[in-house]
C-alpha cells in the first residue's frame, strides 16, 4: 500500500492531481529485484479523511508508459540476461503470445518478434495468422501453438451437453478443408486445461483426440499460464509440459516439440515422466506405417500418484472428419505403480486397423493428471504425408 497526502486545490478549484510512480516504489521496497519485472494487478484507489466528514471522487485516471511493443520485448530480454548469472542452470527462452484477436497463438523459438498488425481487421485476423504470420514463424525456425481452443474466458463449467456441442463445433473448425490446413497450420495444441472457457479437461483432450483420429499431427501441451503471480502450483490451470530433448538448447527443445517427444501433467498432482516406444524404433510422437497385424508397445511411467494408474488408450484413425467430430479412444490397458516397479511395461497392440495410441495417468479418484503424446500406427501413408520430425 502506498499512502500519499492530498491537499485540496486552491482558488476555488476542489481538484488535486496526484502522481503515483509504482516503479520507484517497487525499487525502494525490494531493491534486490528488478522493478521492471512486475505486473500491475488489482489496482485499488482509496481515500481517508483525517478530520471532518468529506466526500470526493477519483477522476481522469491516466496510465503513462515510456515503453511499449518492441521496447517491452527488448526489456524482457535485458531482464533475462541480468538474471542468467544468478541462475546458470536455468535455460531462458523468449516466446510470444499473438493475441490481438481470437484465436490466440504462441510463437516458440526462432527469431521471435512482436508482429505488425497494420491494416489487419477483426475479420481478416484469422486469415492473417494462417497465410502470413504462421508461415513467417515457420520460416524463422519457430513453432506455433493454438491456445485455449474454447476461448480465453473463465466462466463456470458448462453442462456436459453444452461441452459436447462445443467440442463438435471446435473440431469442425480445426479439421483441415480443401482450402485451409488443420488448425491454421500450427504445430501444437493446448490441451492441459482442467477448466477454460467453461470446458473441462476431458473435452480439451477429446478435441486433441479428434485431430489424432484424422491424422492431424499436433503436439499436445500443458498450459501453466499464470496471470496472478501468487501460487503457481496451486492455480487450477497449472499443467506443465516436459520434453525428451537432447539438451536444453533452443534447437533441441524445438526438435523435441516438433516430434511430439513430450508429455504434460498437473504441477501439483503429477510430477512424473511418461514415454512410449513401439517395436523398439517408433518413439512417442512418431508416425509408423506397417502392414503387420500386431505391434509391441513399451510404456514407461515414473512417479505414479498413490493409488493411481497408468492407462494405455487406443483410437482408430478412420479419417471421419466433420461427420464424426468426437473422440473414439478406449482404454486397452491399465497398470499400477507395482506393475511399473521396473520402470516400464510391455503390451501387444492390435494393428489390423490404423490407429493411434497414447497414455494417461489417473490418480486414486480417477481424475486424469498426466497425458502423453500419441504414437500413430498406420496401415498406409496418410493423405497429408508424414512430417519429417515424426517419421519413424
Amino acid at each position: 500500500m502506498i499512502t500519499i497526502p492530498v491537499t485540496p486545490g486552491s482558488g476555488g478549484n476542489p481538484w488535486s492531481t496526484i502522481t503515483v510512480t509504482p516503479s520507484g516504489d517497487i525499487a525502494a521496497l525490494w531493491p534486490a529485484l528488478d522493478y521492471r519485472d512486475f505486473a500491475l494487478f488489482e489496482l485499488t484507489l482509496s481515500a481517508v479523511s483525517t478530520g471532518e466528514l468529506v466526500g470526493g471522487y477519483f477522476d481522469y485516471l491516466r496510465f503513462a508508459r515510456d515503453t511499449g511493443g518492441e521496447a517491452f520485448f527488448q526489456q524482457q530480454a535485458e531482464i533475462g540476461a541480468a538474471l542468467a548469472s544468478q541462475y546458470p542452470s536455468v535455460a531462458q527462452e523468449q516466446g510470444l503470445e499473438v493475441s490481438w484477436q481470437t484465436p490466440h497463438v504462441n510463437w516458440f523459438g526462432g527469431n521471435v518478434a512482436p508482429p505488425d498488425y497494420s491494416g489487419i481487421t477483426r475479420a481478416t485476423y484469422p486469415s492473417y495468422l494462417q497465410n502470413t504470420l504462421i508461415p513467417q514463424i515457420h520460416s524463422a525456425g519457430g513453432l506455433v501453438s493454438y491456445n485455449h481452443p474454447y476461448g480465453s474466458g473463465n466462466p463456470p463449467t458448462f453442462t456436459s451437453s453444452q461441452q459436447d456441442a462445443l467440442l463438435a463445433k471446435m473440431a469442425k473448425a480445426l479439421l483441415p478443408t480443401s482450402s485451409a490446413p488443420a488448425a491454421l497450420g500450427v504445430d501444437l495444441l493446448e490441451v492441459g486445461y482442467p477448466l477454460r472457457g467453461g470446458v473441462d479437461l476431458p473435452h480439451h483432450v477429446a478435441l486433441w483426440d479428434v485431430m489424432s483420429r484424422n491424422a492431424v499431427f499436433l503436439t499436445g501441451s500443458g498450459t501453466n499460464d499464470d496471470h496472478f503471480g501468487r501460487d503457481w502450483q496451486g492455480i487450477g490451470n497449472n499443467w506443465f509440459s516436459s520434453t525428451w530433448a537432447a539438451s536444453t538448447s533452443r534447437g533441441d527443445l524445438l526438435s523435441a516439440l516438433a516430434a511430439g517427444r513430450s508429455w504434460c501433467g498437473s504441477l501439483s498432482r503429477y510430477r512424473g515422466s511418461l514415454d512410449m516406444l513401439v517395436d523398439g524404433s517408433c518413439p512417442m510422437g512418431s508416425v509408423s506405417v506397417s502392414s503387420v497385424p500386431s505391434r509391441q508397445l513399451v510404456a514407461s511411467a515414473g512417479g505414479l500418484p498413490a493409488g493411481g494408474f497408468l492407462q494405455v488408450l487406443q483410437g482408430a484413425v478412420d479419417y471421419a472428419g466433420a461427420a464424426a467430430p468426437q473422440a473414439n479412444t478406449q482404454v486397452i490397458g491399465a497398470y499400477s505403480g507395482a506393475d511399473l516397479a521396473g520402470g516400464s511395461v510391455s503390451q501387444s497392440i492390435d494393428a489390423t486397423k490404423s490407429s493411434f495410441v497414447r497414455m494417461q495417468v489417473v490418480d486414486s479418484s480417477g481424475s486424469v493428471v498426466g497425458v502423453s503424446n500419441p504414437v500413430w500406427l498406420l496401415r498406409k501413408p496418410p493423405p497429408s504425408g508424414i512430417p519429417a520430425p515424426r517419421a519413424a
